[in-house]
């Protein structure tokens, strides 16, 4: 959204030239004068950056509109009564002329070479903001930017956006570096690089330039671990700890496997992904896990833990849990048979997003599972008798009171037993070592 009192901001990240941008922000006042609302509206923002833009070009190739001045210093084709749209229009005429759009003519100053791959590739700095559209739209990307910047950053290169060319001096990929961090790396329309083009011409600028990232995954592909090194996503070691959400998204389809014992301080979110078939064992996520929509994940395996609330919806094939699993405030699961024995006691919330089991997720003991089934079940089977539908095709149902009855004396009978199962199963899992504690054994005559 362009927002109206930001009008000089919007002006200087379209030109380097005090003068242009000057133009710029007096053309957009003469199209929409001074008003009540704070922003356009986006159909006028969209066709407003077209004749910022147009206008740039044109400072750039001398256009004779352009040098046709009134006495306020204004092209005398603003002063026509055009309008938004009229001059939108008159904009179009290059516009479609150009394959990519408008892209600034070049000049000498616009970028400067900072790295030598050695194999036909090179990458630049650019240096204005007339390069920057340049080659931002060529690649159809625009990177992110962390931090507040003021007139002059690019120039002085405070803020440095590195343009990695090919060996025909086309642009593969812009990075986005505030002073010495890196914040954003995009590839064509604004995807992120392939995981070779990140090992060959990623990380060389930022080992040969010191560079490091702003985010833990700020740099595609690859994850800043606590100890300070910067590792290939696919290559995480086992015992890896991350300070900092890392959120993997679908960003890296090549990622197999994480590895054991690995701990996010912070959020962990993947989803998409079709080559994870198991989570990890001992994987920790403190503020948040997410692993969603991986068709290929049949296991979460022992001690995977979240003390927040935790996802797993759209894993269709998961069937297993492994010992000692925490989620104390919930978990959501896909619904399947074998979950459902797993966890008997749920709340369906939707029809593909499965179930939420709280307050934990901890496979429950034999004894207590069996148990659980059947209130359940019980549940169940007294909603059904109690339907109108059910109620006109009764025979071979027991009769509900029956049910119940039977439900109530296996409860009596086995309430003790569950409860010392119950028990004795919270005793080892919270002993003094944290760990489960074998059963005692029986003494002989006892």
């Amino acid at each position: 959204m362009l927002f109206f009192k930001d009008v000089e901001g919007f002006a200087e990240r379209r030109s380097s030239s005090p003068e242009v941008r000057r133009i710029v922000v007096q053309a957009i006042r003469s199209l929409v004068p001074q008003r009540d609302e704070k922003y356009f509206f986006p159909d006028e923002a969209a066709k407003i950056s077209d004749i910022a833009d147009w206008i740039v070009c044109a400072s750039r190739s001398a256009s004779e509109w352009y040098v046709d001045r009134m006495d306020d210093g204004l092209p005398r084709i603003f002063h026509a009564g055009l309008g938004i749209e009229g001059l939108w229009r008159f904009a179009q005429l290059p516009l479609e002329a150009e394959e990519s759009g408008l892209l600034p003519p070049y000049r000498d100053g616009d970028e400067y070479q900072v790295h030598d791959f050695g194999d036909g590739y090179r990458a630049v700095r650019l240096a204005t903001w007339e390069a920057v559209a340049r080659d931002c739209g060529k690649l159809s990307a625009s990177p992110t930017t962390e931090g507040v910047f003021v007139d002059g950053d690019l120039e002085n290169g405070t803020l440095s956006l590195i343009s990695v060319r090919d060996p025909g001096d086309e642009p593969v990929l812009i990075m986005s570096v505030n002073r010495l961090a890196v914040c954003d790396v995009v590839g064509w329309n604004s995807n992120p690089p392939t995981r070779k083009m990140v090992k060959d011409h990623v990380m060389p600028l930022v080992e040969a330039h010191g560079l490091a990232p702003m985010k833990v995954d700020s740099i595609p592909g690859t994850v800043l671990a606590a100890d300070g090194i910067i590792y290939d996503l696919c290559e995480l070691p086992d015992g890896v700890v991350i300070n900092g959400d890392l959120l993997i998204l679908n960003k890296c389809p090549e990622l197999e496997r994480l590895p054991d014992d690995m701990t996010v301080n912070g959020t962990l979110i993947i989803w998409e992904n079709n080559r994870l078939t198991e989570v990890p064992r001992n994987l920790r996520a403190t503020e948040g896990l997410g692993i969603t929509e991986c068709p290929n994940i049949t296991a979460i395996r022992d001690c995977v833990s979240c003390p927040e609330f935790s996802s797993f919806a759209g894993c269709r094939n998961l069937k297993a849990f492994g010992d000692g699993c925490d989620f104390p405030k919930g978990v959501e699961l896909p619904d399947n048979k074998e979950l459902r024995a797993l966890f008997p006691m749920f709340e369906r919330r939707g029809k593909d997003i499965s179930v939420v089991v709280t307050p934990n997720a901890l496979p429950l003991p034999a004894a207590v599972k069996g148990f659980a089934g059947r209130v359940a079940r019980a549940i169940t089977l007294a909603k059904e008798i109690a339907s109108p539908a059910m109620s006109r095709t009764r025979n071979g149902i027991p009769a509900l009171d029956e049910t119940l009855g039977e439900y109530a004396r296996e409860r009596d009978s086995r309430l003790l037993t569950v409860q010392a199962e119950m028990d004795d199963e919270l005793e080892r899992r919270n002993g003094p070592s944290g760990s489960i504690r074998p059963s005692p054994e029986k003494k002989p005559g006892k």
